[in-house]
């Protein structure tokens, strides 16, 4: 009796021994469980993107065929970025209204101020009147793409779908980060518009951000989407030049 009785509990070396081999387990599974969320999180990601893109062409097609990317008011004020084209927002004004905001955001990125969400909580566009390499036809880009950036008026910009020489090639869409060290709330999430011949802006910085194990889910002007390297976004007629790695640095692609 004194045997049996003796045995039903653990020894301090059994504990140990158990404990462990759960803390080996645990070693092993945990960065495949975190490969698992990170692989998952980004299908969920090109599945946004792709429905922002599909909510851009919809818009295009309801207006002359042009993609919004800014507009504003006769005075130069409440300007609107692409986003607020599409979100279905009804305290926006100019909302066509074709897709939720909860979509508009890859969900590896923290949420931005709500009175900056236009901004910091969407996708970047491809901000093609600001490059340099396109209006200053780089390496022929100009010709290869299209001259589809357009201006309506004196506030209106937009990508016309018409004009456009590579729609399956022309990134239009794609995972951004922004930078601004100077804005803790904006820090780190996304940005509305990316530039690929340069950061875009001084102070916020912002650029395409390689977050999906170095790949950038990117959405073209076809309407497809598809997950690219550093090298293949160098190659393609967009040809960026600078992007964010995973941690957030930095990369000039020349």
């Amino acid at each position: 009796m004194r045997h049996s009785k003796w045995r039903e509990s653990f020894t301090l070396i059994e504990l140990l021994l158990v404990v462990s081999i759960i803390a080996i387990l645990a070693a092993l599974l945990l960065p495949a469980l975190g490969k698992a969320r990170d692989k998952a999180r980004a299908i969920v990601c090109a599945s946004n993107i792709g429905q922002c893109m599909k909510a851009e062409l919809l818009y295009g097609s309801d207006h002359k065929e042009s993609i919004p990317y800014q507009d504003a008011d006769s005075l130069g004020n409440n300007i609107y970025y692409w986003a607020m084209f599409v979100a279905d927002d009804p305290k926006l004004s100019r909302s066509g209204r074709y897709i939720r905001l909860s979509a508009m955001n890859c969900p590896c990125k923290g949420k931005a101020p709500v009175a900056d969400i236009y901004t910091y909580g969407v996708y970047g566009i491809y901000y093609a009147v600001t490059d340099t390499d396109y209006s200053g036809n780089t390496d022929g880009k100009k010709d290869a793409l299209g001259p589809f950036a357009v201006r309506h008026g004196s506030y209106y910009f937009g990508l016309s779908i018409m004009k456009m020489k590579q729609p399956s090639a022309t990134i239009i869409l794609a995972d951004c980060r922004n930078a601004n060290a100077s804005d803790a709330a904006a820090f780190g999430k996304s940005f509305r518009e990316f530039v690929p011949s340069a950061l875009r802006g001084s102070t916020a910085k912002a650029a395409i951000h390689m977050q999906h194990g170095m790949m950038a889910n990117c959405a073209f002007a076809d309407g497809h989407v598809k997950a690219l390297s550093q090298s293949e976004m160098r190659k393609s007629p967009t040809a960026v030049k600078y992007l964010y790695d995973y941690g957030g640095s930095t990369i000039y692609q020349p």
